[in-house]
């Protein structure tokens, strides 16, 4: 499948919001917005950086980098009826990096908001070119990235309704503010929204035709061809797949290398590809490392396909997004991103010219997860770099996988089955690699159960305020710490198709059961001493 922009439902204007508090861009737009808001009856609350929590007139000055300040600023402005945050911030940032910087700012702001014990807040990200919308617009990375956190927060915390809103390159402060105004005052429940020339649009996706042959770009016979992580369990069976459709050399990058033991599976695997009559070179290079991989390329006369499926999902990378910074960000950046970035760098200094580069992104770009805040946006930047890339000599796709079967025997406790009802056999995977090489198209979504029932979307079950659904589980095995007290959280109904199983939170004084899909339950299940997955 593919993405698409269609028109949605015009953001009307709707019924009065109480208070919405605005943190302004330096061009214009919040401060356009906070004057059509005010003008409407609306008390509006400013917030702009500094270096600590102060009370200003009109608003209020935090320090960017306090979740302290950021938890006292929703303790003093959460009401009961109701409240609306615009973070117009991402609207500043030059395009720089591999965006792994956006999310700490936008992880504060919203767990900050998730915990302030209100019954409900809005909470509105505005991102600049986060999205390919129209044909030809590659978005950039960063912002791609920082756009999925409010999609995570909805799942992390039943009393938010997030969304990102997406504005053009070239949107004047008064554009981005006239859609803001009509978005504020108009819940939609829609958790992607972009307005391009005045239009609003939603994402939704579509099967994707294939632009050559049915079974893609061909595997050159004799041809070579580079896999980064390519020791892990889906690069030796991507390998073993180039090699039976006829690859003659095989570069399978890897940090580690080859264990030195003869009975090791990884070793076993490098052995079985040499008896096809492969040549396979396994060196120890870290894709992240600029001049080893420049070195690499360089001494190679030719080079027909790149594969880059270097990740890290081990599941102390994982963390909610009230702990979203750090060693977890940093190696999950780093081996997706960082290492795209290192390979079109590389490759830009060379000669070659491969017949196709796929990366290997997850669809938790766009279904999110609990926990996934990071990895999730790791692989929204993955996809963003793959579009700026497409029209390039070498063309670039970005692949948002499910699951591979051949990865669950890796994925700890009792969730593991919820994932293999959306996971792909090894031949089914295989023919899929095949087709999305012939889709081209820069992003192409590969999910075996299909998305139309996994969508972050809104379901209007609560008065007042619509619901999300369905929440995806956490293939993680976080343990988060024991929780002395609950905080306030409206409990959700358990469902009645959860794949996941209930427990009694022992936390809580509330009898609402803790499991791993879409129930949620009184205490945050990080807090949760009752969360053993």
């Amino acid at each position: 499948m593919t993405p698409r922009w269609t028109p949605g439902a015009p953001a009307e204007a709707g019924k009065q919001v109480a208070r919405c508090v605005i943190l302004p861009d330096d061009a214009g737009a919040g401060e356009a917005l906070a004057r059509a808001l005010r003008a409407a009856g609306t008390e509006v609350v400013t917030v702009t950086g500094g270096n600590a929590f102060t009370e200003t007139p009109g608003g209020f000055t935090i320090d960017p980098a306090s979740p302290a300040d950021h938890a006292a600023l929703a303790e003093r402005l959460a009401t009961s009826a109701g409240v609306t945050v615009v973070d117009l911030r991402l609207l500043d940032r030059p395009e720089d990096g591999d965006g792994r910087d956006t999310l700490p700012p936008v992880a504060r702001l919203l767990a900050a908001w998730g915990e302030a014990g209100a019954d409900s807040a809005r909470v509105l990200l505005v991102t600049r070119a986060g999205q390919a919308v129209s044909a030809g617009e590659r978005p950039d990375p960063g912002q791609a990235a920082a756009a999925t956190l409010p999609m995570v927060a909805n799942q992390e915390y039943l009393n938010l309704d997030c969304a990102t809103v997406d504005v053009a390159p070239g949107a004047d402060a008064a554009e981005v503010a006239g859609a803001l105004a009509a978005e504020v005052r108009h819940p939609s429940g829609d958790v992607f929204v972009a307005y391009r020339e005045g239009s609003r649009l939603i994402r939704a996706y579509t099967p994707a035709e294939p632009a050559s042959g049915p079974d893609g770009t061909p595997i050159r016979p004799g041809g070579t061809y580079l896999v980064t992580g390519g020791l892990g369990d889906v690069g030796l069976l991507l390998a073993g797949h180039l090699a039976r459709k006829g690859a003659g050399r095989l570069i399978l990058l890897s940090r580690g290398g080859v264990p030195d033991d003869e009975g090791h599976p990884r070793r076993v695997a490098v052995d079985a590809l040499r008896e096809l009559g492969v040549e396979v070179s396994t060196p120890r290079v870290d894709v992240t490392d600029a001049a080893a991989v420049r070195a690499l390329l360089a001494g190679e006369s030719r080079l027909d396909g790149v594969v880059h499926a270097a990740a890290v999902t081990t599941p102390d990378t994982f963390s909610p997004l009230r702990d979203l910074e750090g060693d977890g960000v940093a190696r999950h950046f780093d081996a997706k991103v960082t290492g795209a970035l290192t390979l079109e760098r590389a490759l830009a200094e060379t000669d070659h010219a491969p017949d196709f580069c796929v990366l290997f992104s997850s669809t938790s770009a766009l279904l999110g997860g609990i926990t996934f805040g990071s990895y999730a946006a790791a692989n929204a930047a993955l996809t963003a770099i793959a579009h700026r890339q497409h029209e390039g000599p070498a063309p670039w796709t970005a692949a948002s996988w499910d699951t591979w079967s051949v990865t669950l025997d890796r994925i700890e406790g009792g969730f593991g089955a919820a994932m293999a009802a959306h996971s792909m056999t090894a031949d089914e995977a295989l023919a899929a690699f095949d087709r999305l090489r012939a889709a081209g198209h820069p992003h192409v979504v590969v999910a075996a159960g299909g998305l139309d029932d996994r969508l972050p979307r809104a379901v209007p079950t609560l008065p007042g305020r619509p619901q999300r659904g369905p929440r995806p589980e956490a293939p993680t095995g976080f343990r988060g710490p024991s929780c002395p007290s609950p905080t306030r959280r409206r409990p959700r109904s358990p469902s009645a198709t959860s794949p996941g199983s209930g427990r009694r939170c022992s936390a809580s004084s509330r009898s609402a059961p803790v499991t791993t899909s879409s129930t949620w339950a009184a205490t945050p299940w990080w807090r949760c001493r009752c969360w053993r997955w």
